[in-house]
């Protein structure tokens, strides 16, 4: 797959056939939107947006306050339009999109969240290089998936559920793996209650991850 162009990953991995290899979890609210069950409006608190504005909130309406999604795949997406319902300047960027339209906005942000991406990242060296250079100095990113244990699976073992290469799950992680991946670039990882993270320095804006409350 390192030699894979995006039109291969497209092909082989995100065609038509790529919910029978990572379904909706049974009930939950993504299987009841694409059902047409539940409208993206009334999923979009359960979809993250409302969580992420817990995580930072104190910064809403502040327009030095920028925050990026990093694998959106859109704008439009729930938990977008719920960030900015709450007052939120949020632009997006797609790493598995290969179009003109699709361009990694200019300038920092102090809040980038990183949903269920990394481990479909294929190049990590262009994952972290553009964290380093999007990530302000007293920013935060947040990475949702699954972390595992040190020791808690072996190389070459594919019997967990979560690693299986036709549902793109190609990069897989530990905090050991990601503290290697990001600190030549003086990037730190944290394990919090709220999940990981990575940051150049502490921040000092109102977030949750480090229980700064601000004024």
């Amino acid at each position: 797959m390192d030699k894979w162009t995006s039109g291969d990953f497209k092909k082989h991995i995100y065609n038509a056939d790529y919910l029978k290899a990572d379904a909706d979890i049974p009930g939950s609210i993504d299987e009841k939107i694409r059902l047409g069950l539940a409208s993206a409006e009334e999923g979009s608190s359960h979809l993250m947006g409302l969580s992420h504005a817990f995580l930072i909130e104190g910064n809403a309406n502040n327009p030095n306050f920028r925050c990026l999604d990093y694998g959106s795949g859109e704008a439009s997406s729930p938990k977008n339009k719920a960030l900015k319902s709450k007052g939120f300047d949020i632009e997006v960027y797609e790493p598995f999109r290969n179009d003109e339209a699709n361009v990694l906005p200019g300038g920092k942000f102090q809040f980038i969240y990183i949903d269920e991406v990394i481990e479909h990242c294929c190049n990590l060296d262009l994952l972290r290089s553009h964290l380093a250079e999007k990530l302000a100095d007293d920013g935060i990113f947040r990475i949702g998936g699954l972390i595992f244990l040190k020791n808690q699976i072996k190389i070459g073992d594919l019997s967990h559920w979560y690693i299986a290469p036709r549902n793109g799950h190609i990069s897989i992680f530990t905090m050991e793996s990601l503290y290697c991946l990001f600190r030549p670039l003086e990037i730190s990882i944290a394990q919090t209650i709220w999940g990981v993270v990575g940051f150049k320095n502490i921040p000092k804006f109102k977030n949750a991850f480090f229980c700064i409350h601000g004024k």
